[in-house]
């Protein structure tokens, strides 16, 4: 998050709802040209602003709906600003409405302390979707296998035959399936078999489809990534997708906490306080970075070797945590200098 001065002669704040925006429109010398509620289409709000052009200035806070107005304002030559949704503070103050926060936004631009959040370009975002929902479908998928074996265990009890869980096999199911006599249990356990069918082919559908885009716009940055063991084409386009552009972060530091691989830092006189604002950040990245620690240990003896010198030192998931850390500083100056993943750098010392 970072704030700067805007030049611009007149300032439109916008407090963005799913079918109307409240606009406030000032200038300079805080004059109020319009403060007035208009449903949510550009051309509404070109109506109230064109005849402040070129010298304008739209902002808007971080929500869900922010897309269209973006891709709007840069269709026009508009100037657009994306707010942080957690920097902005809109409504902490005793009184709170649309009308407020439109004022609030105004202001925040006009005094040059607009916390700037990045707006992610129109390039990427269904890709970015795209992946996200891959997400969504296999913890899905795994919700279902976990059901299944569940309903195993309820109705036939544990058996060496599922110690190991048979739902993740297809054809152990349509046997347990065969075997049932209930009719109205075997079309629970039909129910959820097909659910798992179905979604297994989403996802196929949902990886091939992203690795052929992935590969079109991103395909040397993705086999720097996956030269990192156990980071696979699955993870390797999450980190590349929600990170987009390196260069967007100033430093290693930016990077981790923008991933949340790091603790906060809350101090106060000398005072620190740890354990809050510990979700602020990408918690995709979190997750990638997070898996592709446990899958490192699985592939590389190397890293395996290290994350026992570290568990014993250290814990085994403060091990995790310091090596999904190591793996984020490593993917930023690999996608920074455009250098293949150093298993020896990486594992230098134990010291972090």
């Amino acid at each position: 998050m970072y704030s700067q001065t805007i030049n611009a002669k007149y300032f439109c704040g916008i407090d963005l709802h799913k079918d109307n925006m409240f606009i406030c429109l000032v200038d300079n010398m805080n004059k109020i040209y319009v403060h007035k509620k208009i449903q949510a289409t550009y051309l509404d709000l070109h109506q109230e602003i064109s005849p402040f052009y070129p010298d304008v200035v739209v902002g808007v806070e971080s929500t869900f709906n922010y897309y269209w107005l973006q891709d709007a304002c840069q269709n026009d030559n508009v100037q657009f600003c994306l707010g942080h949704a957690l920097y902005m503070r809109v409504g902490v103050h005793k009184k709170k409405d649309d009308k407020l926060d439109s004022y609030h936004i105004a202001q925040l631009m006009r005094n040059g302390t607009f916390p700037f959040a990045y707006a992610f370009p129109p390039q990427l975002r269904g890709l970015r979707e795209l992946l996200r929902e891959r997400l969504k479908a296999a913890r899905h998928r795994g919700s279902l296998y976990t059901r299944f074996y569940i309903k195993l265990l309820q109705h036939f009890g544990w058996s060496p035959a599922i110690a190991l869980n048979p739902a993740h096999n297809s054809s152990l199911r349509e046997e347990y399936i065969r075997s049932t006599t209930d009719p109205a249990l075997k079309l629970v356990f039909q129910q959820l078999h097909d659910g798992i069918l179905f979604m297994e082919s989403s996802i196929d559908k949902l990886e091939k489809t992203s690795l052929e885009i992935t590969r079109l716009y991103m395909s040397p940055q993705l086999n720097l990534v996956t030269s990192i063991p156990g980071i696979g084409f699955v993870l390797g386009m999450t980190i590349l997708c929600e990170t987009e552009d390196i260069k967007r972060f100033k430093s290693i530091q930016n990077y981790s906490s923008y991933c949340r691989v790091v603790h906060t830092q809350r101090s106060s006189s000398g005072k620190t306080v740890d354990g809050r604002n510990q979700k602020s950040g990408n918690t995709f990245l979190k997750w990638a970075y997070s898996q592709g620690a446990c899958l490192a240990i699985r592939h590389s003896p190397q890293i395996s070797a290290y994350y026992k010198k570290l568990t014993k030192k250290k814990g085994a998931p403060v091990a995790r945590a310091i090596l999904a850390h190591k793996l984020a500083v490593a993917v930023f100056q690999m996608l920074k200098n455009n250098t293949p993943f150093d298993i020896i750098l990486f594992t230098k010392s134990v010291r972090f």
